[in-house]
């Protein structure tokens, strides 16, 4: 009987370790961990926003494609029939007719903006006419014409600057998705840092809860012993569920936390991303002038608003060309062949020297040509206004630098600052045990003692959060998180 029982009591312990162990590792399984170059990676290959960001630029890129389309080749034909056997008021013009035509012609405008033609025509004719000399008829003809354009439009003045000025605006979208993919990226690091720091939070409130339990143990034996008030039973405890309350809303802020940063990384699971990064790090200040320079040479929006002053550069040119009349000089060569035969007509196109010159000029100018001048005036005033808002936004870079230089400065200074005050309060915290050792303190101080050292410990990890924000925002307000990303190589350059 005695066996039994101990086989049984095995049994279930065993059991009860393999269960146990199972829910441990079903636990850690649970939890996805992850650093900060993975946050990273993840964000550019999964965040929404950053898909999105891409879908704009490759949409205004269309557009460039749409300027450009003004140079395409244009291929036409054509086929038609016709027999007539209307009544007539002449007998020499026969009583039925047939007529048939089938032409085929290619033209393109050219970066100068001539439009060149080449136009290839048959026909076919045939009627029971007696004065018809040549019955049935093919007549074929080919004919190259050219239109150059002297005055609006000057030799493709227009069309070069739309598609310049297309150009210009596919590189500003590329360089405003830059600037969202960086936002994307900024926004999921400050996410993976608060997750760091609530974990951080989390385990200052675990040892504090540790302590206050220890120190509830500590008066409960007292007062079991008839040492200790019952008083300082009551505030121990009080202390040690204030504690627990303390812990599990720190928990609860974990999670918070791990649940923005899944939805910016796109992870669909019902695990929690657990950090594998700390939140302490040794800070370093910066000073403004080489940040300055850097951000200069990196500011998306600083380098799309020169694009755009480039952009209203063109179009004022543009519009002061379309105040100019149209003068358009034209040219033209026909050749044809005339034969009984189809294949004797084209024949003779090429063989015989039938030829037709034609050269003219075209002009056309609205005699008050409002529109064009408002136009004209209109480009002159965007072009003013780009360049203002130009200056402002060099202003503005210069107060923004500023204020992230001295926020990352002064971040650094708090630490520095909260770590001697986190040395202070456990000094004194360690000083005050040794007095309730030795009776001489009461539990009220201690726990005061102890709401210090974890305020204290609580504060510099919060400084070590904003140092951390700090950094990312300056490298944002420089632009220069995707490149420095690329130069670490976390992310490939054409990520």
């Amino acid at each position: 009987m005695k066996i039994t029982k101990s086989f049984f009591i095995l049994i279930v312990l065993y059991l009860t370790g393999s269960v146990l162990c199972a829910c441990r590792l079903e636990a850690e399984e649970a939890a996805i961990s992850l650093d900060r170059d993975e946050v990273m990676r993840l964000a550019v290959e999964s965040n929404l926003d950053i898909k999105l960001a891409r879908i704009d630029a490759e949409y205004v890129y269309t557009d460039l494609d749409d300027a450009k389309s003004v140079f395409d080749a244009i291929i036409s034909a054509g086929a038609d029939y016709e027999d007539n056997s209307l009544k007539t008021t002449s007998s020499f013009l026969g009583s039925n007719s047939h007529t048939a035509n089938y032409n085929f012609g290619v033209s393109k405008k050219l970066g100068s903006g001539a439009t060149v033609g080449l136009d290839f025509t048959n026909k076919r004719s045939a009627a029971d006419s007696a004065f018809v000399t040549l019955n049935p008829s093919h007549e074929s003809a080919v004919e190259l014409s050219v239109k150059q354009p002297i005055g609006k439009n000057l030799f493709g003045l227009a069309d070069r600057g739309d598609v310049e000025v297309a150009m210009l605006n596919a590189e500003q979208a590329d360089l405003l998705c830059l600037d969202k993919i960086e936002q994307a990226l900024a926004q999921a690091e400050v996410e993976y840092w608060n997750i760091v720091f609530n974990c951080r939070v989390v385990e200052l409130k675990k040892r504090m809860l540790d302590k206050a339990e220890f120190l509830y143990e500590v008066y409960s034996d007292r007062f079991s012993r008839g040492t200790a008030e019952k008083s300082d039973l009551f505030a121990n405890k009080a202390n040690v569920n204030i504690r627990r309350i303390d812990l599990r809303e720190a928990e609860n802020d974990v999670l918070n936390a791990s649940n923005l940063l899944k939805l910016s990384l796109n992870i669909n699971s019902a695990s929690s991303l657990m950090p594998r990064d700390t939140i302490e790090v040794l800070p370093q200040k910066t000073e403004l002038i080489p940040n300055m320079k850097q951000a200069i040479n990196s500011r998306r929006d600083y380098l799309a608003v020169v694009k755009e002053v480039e952009a209203q550069k063109i179009e004022v040119t543009v519009k002061k060309n379309n105040l100019w009349p149209e003068i358009d000089l034209v040219a033209s060569l026909k050749r044809n062949g005339i034969d009984g035969g189809g294949r004797e007509a084209i024949r003779d196109v090429f063989d015989e020297n039938n030829s037709d010159y034609y050269f003219g000029v075209n002009i056309s100018l609205p005699l008050e040509n409002r529109k064009a001048e408002s136009q004209y005036k209109k480009a002159q005033l965007l072009k003013k206004k780009a360049l203002i808002s130009l200056k402002k936004l060099e202003l503005a870079i210069v107060g923004e630098l500023d204020n992230k230089v001295r926020g990352v400065n002064l971040d650094a200074e708090k630490i520095e600052k909260w770590s001697k005050v986190v040395k202070l309060e456990q000094a004194k915290l360690d000083e005050e045990q040794k007095r309730v050792m030795y009776g001489r303190s009461s539990s009220d101080m201690l726990i005061r003692f102890q709401n210090d050292l974890l305020s204290a410990q609580l504060n510099l990890a919060r400084a070590y959060f904003e140092y951390r924000l700090s950094k990312v925002e300056l490298g944002l307000a420089k632009n220069t998180i995707l490149a420095n990303l690329s130069h670490q190589g976390i992310i490939a350059v054409n990520d």
